[in-house]
C-alpha cells in the first residue's frame, strides 16, 4: 500500500485513505456483498430467500438505506451518499431511487466513490452512470415480473387450497350420506326389531289362546263324562219312584 501512496499526490492520498476506511465500514454494513459489487439480481434472489416484499421499501430496510424524500433538492433529483455510518438516498421523485439504488450496490461496494454525484471530478463518470443504470433497468423489470409470479403463486395457492376445500366437502357430504343412510338402516332394523316383538307377542297370545281352547276342551270332555252316570242313577230313581206308587 506504501508503493501506492508514493504515486499518488496528496489529495488523492487522502482521497485513497478516505475510500480505504469507508469501503471497509459499508463491506459491514452490507455484509451479503462479500466485499463486492452486486447486481439485481443478486437482490432480488436474498429477498426471496427471506421471503420478503420485492419493492423499493423493502430492498431499502434490509440493506439498511435511509429513503428521504426532500423537494428542496435543486441541482439534482436524487442523490445518495455513504458517510461511514449511514446510507442515505435523498430523492424528489421516487422513479429517482433505483439509480441511486444501483450506484451503492455497483459502485460504493466497489469503492469508486461513496456519494452521487460525486465529490470529486471523475473522468470516468460516464462509465459508472451507465453501470447504475443498466442496475435500475434490470431492477425495475425484476420487481413486477417477480410480483406478477408471486402473485401467480399466491393464485395458485388459493386455488389449491379451495380444490382441497371442495374435496373436503364433498367427503363430508359422503360421510354424511353414509352416516344418513346408516340411520335409515337402523331406524329399519328397530321396525324390524319391534315387528319380531309383535309377531312373538302374537304367537305368545295365540300359544295361551291354544292352551285355553285345550283347556276348554278338557274340561267340557271330562263332564260329558260325569253328567252321563247321574243321569242313569236319576232315571233309575224315578223308575224305582213309579214302581212305589204302583205298589201302594
Amino acid at each position: 500500500m506504501k508503493n501506492i501512496l508514493k504515486l499518488l499526490n496528496k489529495r488523492e492520498q487522502k482521497i485513497f485513505l478516505e475510500n480505504k476506511n469507508l469501503i471497509s465500514k459499508l463491506w459491514k454494513i452490507i455484509p451479503e456483498s462479500n466485499k463486492r459489487p452486486m447486481e439485481a439480481n443478486d437482490i432480488i434472489n436474498i429477498l426471496k430467500n427471506e421471503n420478503l416484499p420485492l419493492n423499493i421499501k423493502s430492498i431499502s430496510k434490509k440493506f439498511n438505506i435511509i429513503l428521504k424524500k426532500n423537494m428542496r433538492l435543486k441541482k439534482y433529483n436524487s442523490k445518495s451518499k455513504f458517510d461511514g455510518n449511514q446510507i442515505i438516498i435523498e430523492y424528489k421523485d421516487e422513479k429517482e431511487i433505483p439509480e441511486q439504488i444501483g450506484h451503492i450496490f455497483q459502485n460504493f461496494l466497489s469503492g469508486i466513490y461513496f456519494q452521487y454525484p460525486p465529490k470529486y471530478n471523475l473522468k470516468t463518470i460516464d462509465f459508472y452512470e451507465k453501470k447504475a443504470k443498466n442496475f435500475a433497468k434490470c431492477l425495475n423489470l425484476l420487481i413486477p415480473r417477480y410480483e406478477i409470479m408471486n402473485s401467480l403463486r399466491k393464485h395458485f395457492e388459493i386455488t389449491n387450497s379451495l380444490r382441497k376445500h371442495f374435496e373436503i366437502m364433498n367427503s363430508l357430504r359422503k360421510h354424511f350420506e353414509i352416516m344418513n343412510s346408516l340411520r335409515k338402516h337402523f331406524e329399519i332394523m328397530n321396525s324390524l326389531r319391534k315387528h319380531f316383538e309383535i309377531t312373538n307377542n302374537l304367537i305368545k297370545h295365540f300359544e295361551i289362546m291354544n292352551s285355553l281352547r285345550k283347556h276348554t276342551r278338557q274340561k267340557n270332555n271330562l263332564t260329558e263324562k260325569q253328567y252321563p252316570k247321574n243321569n242313569k242313577i236319576q232315571i233309575e230313581n224315578v223308575k224305582y219312584d213309579n214302581n212305589f206308587c204302583q205298589a201302594a
